[in-house]
Formats: C-alpha cells, sequence, structure tokens
C-alpha cells in the first residue's frame, strides 16, 4: 500500500513539474490566429526554428513539423506586422496576461532562456542594461538615442506614472527599482521609434529582458494591486503604443529555479537613481533639461550640476526662487517662515491680550470708586 502512495505521488509530482516548467509564447495583436483552436506544443528545436524564421534567417535546410509550417504560414499571411521590426519581451516569471489583444500562439516544455541568451543575429548592439538590439542598422542613430538614457530615465519613468494615473484610477506605482529600468527602457525604445532619426529595418530585432515582474511578485505576491497595476501598465504600453511601430512577441518562461537577486542589486547600484552630477555639460542639460529653463549647468571641479537662477514674472511682479538637482522646485522655504513666524507672533499676542485684560479686571478699584460702589449698592437694598 506504501509503494502505491509512494509512486502516486511521485506521478502527481513530476506531472505538476511537468506543467509548471511550460513557456508559453504570446503575439501581440495577431492577425492569423483562430482562438478556438488548441495551442500547438512544439519541442525546443521547432521553437527556434520559429524565430529563426521570424527574422529572416535561412531555415531551408530545417524539417518543419506540421505544428510549426502552420504557425510559419500565419507568419507570413500577417502582412499588417510583416513589415515591422521585432521585439520580443523576454520575460521571468509565468505570467497570465489579461489584455485581449494578446494571445498565447504556442507552448514548449523546453525554456528558450539559452537561446535568447546566444541569440546572434547580424551587427549586435548593447543600448541598455535591458535591451539588446540585433540587425543590419543603416546609421548609428539607435545608439545616439540611447547615449544619455540614464540621464533621462527619471523624467521617462515620472511621464509614465502621470500617463497610467490617468488611464488606470486606482493605479499604485511601484518603488521596485528594476521596474523602473525596464519600463524605462522600454518607454526610450518608443521614443526612438516616433522620433524622426529612426531608421529601422522590417528584420530588425529587439529583445528585452523583463525580470521585475517576478521580483515583485516575490517580495509581495501575484495578488497585490501594485503587482496587477504594474502588469497592466505593461500590457498598456505594448499593446495601446508599441504595437504600432513594432511586432511583439512575450516570452512567458516559468519562474522554477529563476535567480534575480542579482539583478535587483544591480538596478539599487544605477546612477539613474542617484543622479546629480555628470561627467559633461551636455550630459547635464540632457538629464536636467537645461535645468528646466531655471539654471545653467556649472562645473563644479570635474562635475556638472545646475545652478539655479530665480526668475521674475512681469504680470504679477513677482521673483519665484529655484531649487534642485534640476532647479524644477519652487523655492517656499521664505514664505513658509514668514506664514510660521507672523502666525506664531500672532497667537502670542492674542494671548498676552487676554492675560492682560483678566489682570485688569482683577485689579481692587481705588477708594473713591469702591465707596461709590458700596453707597450705591446700600440704595438698592
Amino acid at each position: 500500500m506504501k509503494f502505491n502512495q509512494l509512486i502516486s505521488w511521485s506521478l502527481l509530482s513530476t506531472l505538476v513539474t511537468s506543467q509548471s516548467i511550460f513557456t508559453t509564447i504570446y503575439e501581440v495583436n495577431p492577425q492569423n490566429l483562430d482562438i478556438n483552436s488548441p495551442i500547438p506544443n512544439l519541442n525546443s528545436k521547432d521553437s527556434q526554428i520559429y524565430f529563426d524564421n521570424l527574422v529572416g534567417k535561412d531555415t531551408s535546410h530545417s524539417k518543419l513539423s506540421l505544428e510549426l509550417i502552420d504557425l510559419v504560414n500565419d507568419q507570413i499571411d500577417d502582412v499588417s506586422n510583416i513589415q515591422k521590426p521585432k521585439l520580443i519581451i523576454n520575460l521571468a516569471g509565468d505570467v497570465d496576461l489579461q489584455s485581449k489583444e494578446i494571445k498565447p500562439i504556442f507552448q514548449t516544455s523546453n525554456s528558450l532562456k539559452t537561446y535568447f541568451k546566444n541569440f546572434k543575429y547580424g551587427h549586435k548592439k548593447q543600448l541598455s542594461n535591458e535591451i539588446i538590439s540585433f540587425g543590419e542598422f543603416q546609421d548609428d542613430s539607435i545608439k545616439e538615442f540611447f547615449k544619455y538614457f540614464n540621464e533621462k530615465a527619471q523624467a521617462i519613468w515620472s511621464n509614465f506614472k502621470s500617463q497610467n494615473q490617468k488611464i488606470i484610477k486606482t493605479y499604485n506605482p511601484t518603488n521596485d527599482k528594476l521596474f523602473i529600468n525596464e519600463i524605462s527602457s522600454l518607454k526610450h525604445l518608443q521614443d526612438y521609434a516616433t522620433s524622426k532619426s529612426s531608421v529601422e529595418s522590417k528584420n530588425q530585432v529587439y529583445i528585452v529582458n523583463f525580470n521585475s515582474l517576478l521580483s515583485i511578485a516575490r517580495k509581495i505576491g501575484k495578488n497585490s494591486q501594485t503587482y496587477i497595476h504594474q502588469q497592466q501598465s505593461l500590457e498598456n504600453l505594448l499593446v495601446n503604443e508599441m504595437s504600432k511601430f513594432y511586432h511583439i512577441f512575450i516570452i512567458s518562461n516559468p519562474s522554477i529555479n529563476q535567480d534575480i537577486s542579482h539583478l535587483q542589486k544591480r538596478a539599487e547600484q544605477s546612477p539613474i537613481f542617484n543622479l546629480k552630477n555628470y561627467g559633461t555639460k551636455q550630459a547635464c542639460e540632457i538629464g536636467t533639461n537645461n535645468c528646466n529653463n531655471h539654471g545653467q549647468c556649472t562645473q563644479l571641479k570635474e562635475q556638472w550640476s545646475c545652478v539655479c537662477s530665480p526668475s521674475f514674472n512681469k504680470t504679477t511682479s513677482k521673483t519665484t526662487v529655484w531649487v534642485g538637482s534640476d532647479c524644477n522646485k519652487k523655492d517656499v522655504s521664505v514664505p513658509a517662515n514668514l506664514f510660521l513666524w507672523t502666525t506664531i507672533a500672532l497667537v502670542l499676542l492674542i494671548v498676552g491680550g487676554i492675560q492682560l485684560l483678566a489682570s485688569v479686571g482683577s485689579d481692587p478699584l481705588p477708594g473713591v470708586l469702591d465707596a461709590a460702589t458700596l453707597s450705591t449698592s446700600k440704595k438698592n437694598i
């Protein structure tokens, strides 16, 4: 009996393990997908052939399975996406994507982590800690665009938060530095796509290693509002904004044995969150948006930082003093101190007046007035 139970538990654990290590591949806005058809399960080789064919590698020598042939034919028929550069989100952790525009196209029982780690196609460019690009670039515009990414990241993240607070009414922004880094990288890539300087080939490929959702899930759980909001904001960014420029795939890797602690430490040490001094004047001007037009980048020793200047409003005849590392905050210390001390002075004056009146009322009357008061009271009697 015990032997049968042992076999049953071992089979059950094997089944659970085999189900939990499935890697799911999603496509954003697929054009030729039968929603009612079952999700095909490809082996490791077929999965790699799919992505090789997607980016334009020669796969004529490869033997294709029937499931893979159908998927490749869908690729060819997808006219709206075939001319777009490819964006592959290599997502750590198994996620349940909620957007109706994101559909699973196939699964594989083998991890694609090694495949994307060793991915080779054309020229490789490391754009940020999170984004690697591959392809035949016509110029170095994208490398130049990401040159000052660290200096711009704080402003990028601030804009992203404000946009999502308008879209998601109960949006709760995270303080997870890994998520801030990764989202800022994606937003900067979107800004590149919308810029006039972007020159991209349809076979160009971007691989984004996105690990922060797994980090947040492990720290506070998948049911937390923060995790739900961050996943929703990522989906909104990919579906509503970036899919206009990129043919997007999301690789949901199983979370078993994925160690990302070193990535979290690297994110916390990133200069994005402690950048107040810059190595060059240009970096200072880009990172602070020219000190928000309230000062100038000035060299102090070997570093450059903002020296703020007061501004005068001719309409209101008021002078505003600016402070902060990028001169974006009004200095309210003077009016605040004036209001505080004025309030304290008024309170002391009122308390002193009340005490003075009380003391005057308790003093004895002079003799003549006291006698007059007594005589009047006798008459009344």
